[in-house]
């Protein structure tokens, strides 16, 4: 009876959160993508395009589709999953990796308002503290190998490889520090080699922190 007590707890802890999580994001995306079209990005086609090629409307569309998914998986079997786990320590590193990005080197040249900068809390704030905490709050008993990091790293490189392909062929890209044609092969570089190296970062931080706290966890059981 303990047991299922504690079962029933834990999917709790991951379900309100994760739906509320999904909620939420469906909704930004949807005004997000609203305000494309009253920009007049071009066909629906292209302004859901274009959008979608920026990596935190994208990361947060995966994110979204995740959260329901597992969500749906918790209801219907009343049990948590060390592989949904596992794919939820992924977005809590993109997360803070885009948030971070973000306020480092986006946020100060833009003067967002009204519906935008609501938007932009969402994203780049309240979803990486949030998803963080909950992360710390649900403690899956999981540990990771630093070369999971490689793994991970197969998302943004994948990104930056398609936003590459698709700038070279239209010359529109979605952030300043990646337009190869003002910059220069050589700023684009070292941009990107800043950006993977924050990456890195952040997921061993992350590893080292969980790790530590598993370590912790398991000697005081």
């Amino acid at each position: 009876m303990t047991k299922e007590i504690i079962k029933s707890d834990r999917v709790l802890l991951r379900v309100i959160p994760l739906f509320f999580t999904a909620a939420l994001l469906w909704v930004c995306l949807f005004l997000r993508i609203r305000l494309g079209f009253d920009l007049h990005y071009g066909s629906k086609f292209q302004t859901i395009v274009t959008s979608l090629s920026y990596f935190t409307n994208l990361t947060h569309l995966f994110l979204a589709c995740f959260s329901s998914v597992y969500v749906f998986y918790l209801l219907t079997t009343k049990r948590s999953a060390d592989s949904f786990d596992r794919i939820l320590a992924s977005f809590v590193v993109f997360c803070l990796f885009l948030a971070l990005v973000y306020h480092l080197m986006i946020a100060r040249y833009l003067g967002l308002h009204g519906t935008r900068l609501y938007i932009s809390t969402v994203f780049h704030t309240l979803v990486p503290i949030g998803l963080t905490f909950l992360w710390f709050l649900i403690k899956p008993d999981i540990r990771f190998n630093y070369k999971v990091i490689l793994k991970w790293m197969a998302y943004p490189i994948g990104y930056l490889v398609y936003i590459v392909i698709r700038g070279l062929m239209t010359r529109d890209y979605p952030y300043p520090f990646l337009r190869i044609h003002r910059i220069g092969w050589i700023k684009f570089s070292q941009n990107v080699g800043l950006m993977l190296l924050l990456f890195l970062f952040i997921s061993s931080v992350f590893i080292v922190i969980h790790n530590a706290r598993i370590k912790r966890d398991r000697a005081n059981s």
